[in-house]
């Protein structure tokens, strides 16, 4: 719970921030400098628009990434820095937008795996995500995608 985060200082040098109307985020951040590895993986759903867009908080780390799965298996894999946006004053707490292109699989159930194996690296690699949603517009932060795999 976002609000009650900032209300208890659950949040790592400033209170958390651009998340919109989610009050609710997945996060690999605990309260104390610790971080927590692990994989969250949505339910399957039905890929009815060309984008998924999201908000996200990550550095640039090659064992933190967002995953799209088709039938189980890894289709697109995106690594995100949104540490570095120009002009962001507390990055490891600023939601930036982000979107994963998804027409190849329009029509297909796939589900969105969110992967962490950073722990113990750096209290700042976590990653926090919110708001997922399929749009026929991308509303992605230019800059925060360091690379993107298709398989």
């Amino acid at each position: 719970n976002l609000t009650y985060a900032n209300e208890n200082y659950g949040y790592y040098g400033a209170p958390w921030s651009n998340f919109g109307n989610n009050t609710f985020a997945a996060t690999t951040y605990q309260k104390g400098l610790a971080v927590q590895p692990g994989n969250l993986t949505s339910s399957a759903f039905e890929v009815t628009e060309p984008f998924l867009n999201f908000k996200i908080v990550s550095p640039q780390n090659d064992l933190i990434y967002v995953e799209i799965l088709y039938q189980g298996k890894p289709v697109i894999v995106v690594h995100y820095n949104t540490y570095n946006v120009p002009g962001n004053p507390n990055p490891q707490t600023t939601f930036e937008n982000a979107s994963i292109p998804v027409a190849t699989l329009l029509c297909k159930n796939v589900s969105v795996r969110i992967v962490t194996d950073a722990v113990g690296l750096s209290t700042t690699d976590y990653v926090a995500v919110t708001g997922f949603y399929l749009s026929k517009t991308p509303v992605s932060t230019p800059g925060i995608v360091v690379n993107t795999t298709t398989s």
